[in-house]
């Protein structure tokens, strides 16, 4: 099976061209030797939260808004703004939330449907309508599902998590999960590879117990079954299973993954003390005052240095030249960290992504934490963009790399 067969953008010719690979390249890819080029185009744009709702805990109660939806409206504008910068993709996460039919709850007064295999049509419907607008101005969407049953990263990370199964363990989670990557399969079964990709589940991330449920075997497992039910009705669509999160907020190749032919995605957030400084990970607010190309490091003496993320990031490299596609689905610098810090740091991880051509997304285009329009950065002069704060030097680093 070739690492990447893909339908493509009208015809193959054309996809190989908009790749930027041979056909040769990728032909051998697909007998196990390295190709000298990402077989993935090198998408470049921005990540986006695309979740609209929040279960109440009360039996009986609907659900709720967990942060204002975007608009229809602004949701143009930004995809208007992106192609604009030049840019040519969004990842929109969404949360399985957002479909699941709430009418019927659990009788424990929990937070869940009593089936989550009944699906409202009204929460497809809006990921419908933001996957057209993005094809209006010819993005590319990576759909993610930053959200799946039985697991949300950032409530792992916490230890906030109050999911009532375990997607890494339990068959009720699995079965929702692979239904509902099922239902996108056969929802945008027209699109094309210029369209639209699958980015299964967001960061997954060990526990911290002697006996983690996420493993390398049961991350692989939950995949393959995704990625089986997708493949029996659009076996050419680009299909995304991310590194495993662990320490120093970065992700590790999974070698498992290689023989089912899919892409794998980073997420570059590595070191932490710089990219979170101040922020949620941050938790008592005693991260070192970043710099770069070295900052402190958190616990113990010493620094990370441009060396150790030139190091951390290498093994992602040599997946490339096995003939699989990378991408980087998300990175940032908090808006606490200062800007000509975040610039050096950026300049270095962006041209290390360049050399391995790895695209990537980048969070995000708007906000405070890593926003490249009205970010809380309090030491940048800012350019007014249609009524927006504009970090001009960023995006014209963005826009370089």
């Amino acid at each position: 099976m070739a690492v990447l067969n893909m339908k493509a953008m009208g015809s193959r010719r054309e996809f190989l061209k908009a790749a930027g690979i041979e056909t040769t390249a990728l032909a051998i890819g697909a007998f196990g030797a390295a190709p000298k080029k990402n077989p993935l185009p090198r998408w470049r744009g921005f990540h986006y939260h695309y979740f609209e709702y929040r279960p109440a805990p009360a039996t009986g109660a609907q659900p709720t808004p967990s942060r204002p939806p975007l608009t229809a409206a602004s949701l143009e504008d930004d995809y208007r703004v992106i192609s604009d910068f030049g840019f040519d993709a969004v990842r929109l996460g969404v949360q399985y939330w957002d479909w699941v039919d709430f009418s019927d709850r659990t009788s424990n007064g929990g937070p869940y449907a009593k089936d989550l295999l009944k699906i409202k049509e009204s929460g497809l419907a809006r990921i419908d309508d933001a996957i057209e607008r993005a094809r209006k101005y010819k993005l590319h969407v990576i759909l993610d599902m930053h959200r799946a049953p039985g697991y949300n990263f950032r409530e792992a990370v916490l230890g906030t998590d109050n999911e009532p199964f375990n997607l890494w363990t339990d068959k009720a989670a699995q079965d929702a999960f692979v239904f509902y990557w099922d239902t996108f399969a056969k929802r945008y079964r027209g699109l094309g590879a210029v369209d639209i990709s699958f980015d299964l589940v967001n960061e997954p991330r060990r526990e911290k117990s002697d006996t983690p449920t996420l493993t390398h075997a049961s991350y692989t497992n939950v995949v393959t079954m995704a990625v089986k039910k997708i493949r029996e009705t659009t076996p050419d669509r680009v299909i995304f299973a991310e590194g495993m999160n662990k320490v120093a907020m970065a992700d590790e190749v999974v070698p498992e993954l290689v023989p089912l032919g899919v892409a794998q995605s980073m997420h570059c957030y590595a070191p932490g003390e710089l990219t979170h400084y101040r922020t949620w990970a941050d938790l008592k607010n005693d991260f070192p005052t970043p710099s770069w190309p070295r900052t402190p490091k958190k616990d113990g003496p010493g620094y990370f240095t441009l060396a150790d993320l030139q190091e951390l990031y290498r093994p992602w490299g040599d997946l490339v030249q096995q003939g699989i596609g990378v991408h980087c689905g998300e990175f940032g610098v908090s808006s606490k960290t200062p800007n000509d810090v975040a610039i050096r740091f950026y300049t270095d991880l962006l041209n290390i992504l360049k050399g391995y051509g790895i695209g990537w997304t980048y969070l995000s285009l708007h906000g405070g934490f890593t926003g490249l329009l009205d970010s809380d950065r309090a030491d940048v002069t800012y350019e007014d963009y249609h009524g927006h704060k504009l970090n001009r030097q960023m995006l014209t680093l963005l826009q370089q790399h």
